[in-house]
């Protein structure tokens, strides 16, 4: 598991694996982090140019190096750690990218996306919105639901309509 909190000027980054725990802090600018994040969105985006058919230059650029740089800030500090199958629980700002993404190093040729050193084939991600609700949800069993079918209508439905779903 690896779980983050955003402070106002450090970063904490809970790693919790089988064999260990830690705790990973580092001082923090989240201006810095705020524009890094814009332009890993920027250039996955693509912002067309030339008719849709090609990407511009600016938002490749932009994506490989925001890319790199969060791998280096969010997951280099796991490194030899990290399990193959990690469960991931982002905080305030790191809510919304897909950190599978990060690139591990720049691409040699920034044309041939094939040839990126993506993330996603170090480890594989899941996420989770908080440790307590990952915990609530492995240490309980979930009841199985009955099979039965509820229909609720409201008085605006056409009287064929109402017919035709009382037939299921």
């Amino acid at each position: 598991v690896l779980s983050y909190f955003v402070g106002d000027s450090s970063l904490f980054l809970f790693i919790l694996t089988q064999a260990t725990s830690l705790i990973h802090i580092q001082t923090l600018d989240t201006a810095l982090l705020r524009q890094q994040l814009q332009q890993l969105r920027f250039g996955l985006s693509g912002q067309l140019e030339a008719g849709y058919s090609q990407l511009s230059e600016e938002a490749v650029r932009q994506y490989a190096s925001a890319a790199c740089q969060l791998y280096e800030l969010l997951i280099a500090p796991g490194n030899g750690i990290l399990p193959t199958k990690v469960i991931l629980i982002p905080d305030g700002m790191l809510v919304v990218i897909p950190f599978d993404v990060f690139l591990t190093s720049y691409p040699a040729a920034r044309d041939n996306f094939k040839t990126y050193p993506y993330l996603l084939y170090n480890y594989q991600f899941s996420y989770a919105y908080s440790a307590t609700l990952l915990r609530e949800l492995s240490t309980h069993r979930l009841r199985p639901v009955a099979h039965s079918l509820f229909i609720a209508l409201d008085h605006f439905f056409s009287d064929s309509l109402r017919q035709h779903a009382q037939t299921y």
